[in-house]
């Protein structure tokens, strides 16, 4: 089937028209889908991603495209959030460190590191989302069983004491190093 000669200024001009090729982007789509659903060939597409993004001024928000380089750039670009989101709904689905600055009897300044456990919530999305067979059933709500929750748990005990066993460990050298020196 022959394609369309669709312009470049037509697509990489208008607001409207870049806002989906954003979403086609977030939405998984690689370059030759896009350019399937721009009506182009792929060599076509791939001879735009030297030409420059010029979006229209607008009043509207929602409308606005707030870029400036090539089309190459912007479509990085409109992947680039997707993947941050996805990197922070890991971190709260599984859990982290934080280091905490604060001050010591003596004013001297100390870092802690404390363990965030992991949401049920983000868990839930992310399971819902990632392994969409057997979590995605709009029938029933999202339970995490009990084997789940007592796994994330006791790995939330764990990381705990090692952070107990650290902060003794560190306690016992600030004690050893203020009797050494006042000695």
């Amino acid at each position: 089937m022959a394609k369309t000669k669709a312009k470049p200024e037509t697509w990489l001009h208008k607001n409207e028209r870049l806002l989906k090729i954003a979403k086609w982007c977030r939405d998984g789509y690689t370059n030759t889908q896009i350019a399937e659903k721009i009506g182009i060939s792929y060599s076509t597409f791939a001879r735009w991603y030297d030409l420059e993004v010029v979006p229209e001024e607008t009043d509207l928000p929602y409308r606005q495209v707030d870029f400036k380089g090539t089309f190459a750039d912007y479509l990085i670009y409109a992947r680039e959030a997707d993947d941050e989101v996805e990197a922070a709904l890991k971190k709260q689905a599984t859990g982290y460190w934080i280091e905490e600055q604060y001050l010591d009897k003596k004013g001297k300044p100390k870092t802690v590191r404390r363990w965030i456990p992991p949401s049920d919530k983000a868990l839930a999305m992310w399971l819902k989302n990632r392994r969409v067979t057997e979590w995605n059933k709009e029938s029933e709500s999202i339970n995490i069983n009990a084997e789940a929750q007592e796994a994330v748990a006791i790995d939330f005990f764990i990381k705990q004491k090692v952070q107990v066993d650290d902060l003794k460990d560190n306690k016992e050298q600030e004690l050893n190093t203020d009797a050494n020196n006042e000695q």
